[in-house]
């Protein structure tokens, strides 16, 4: 990688937390191949468990990612959350009328 490859962020710059999710994902994924590149000599258990560390973190913000991805077409009409929401608000009806004094 070279330093064009890296860019300063600004933390009053405005974005979407899919963008952010994007940036934190890049940054451990270059840390993951930073250690994937180390030669074997050179490796300790302590970069094996960091290694192990910053993929489940960059797994995990892909996930996220992928959720929020999803959103837009996950939360209209007809889909789960919909229907979800919609139960929920039944179920608040048909118990409102039945609390005991």
């Amino acid at each position: 990688m070279s330093e064009s490859d890296f860019r300063t962020l600004d933390l009053s710059e405005v974005g979407t937390r899919l963008e952010r999710y994007n940036e934190l994902r890049e940054v451990f994924m270059m840390g993951v191949e930073m250690l994937k590149g180390l030669h074997h000599a050179h490796r300790s258990e302590a970069d094996v468990l960091k290694l192990g560390k910053l993929q489940n973190a960059a797994d995990a913000i892909q996930g996220r990612i992928d959720i929020l991805s999803k959103f837009p077409s996950g939360s209209g009409y007809g889909s789960w959350l919909q229907l979800t929401i919609d139960m929920i608000g039944r179920d608040r009806q048909l118990t409102e009328g039945t609390d005991e004094k």
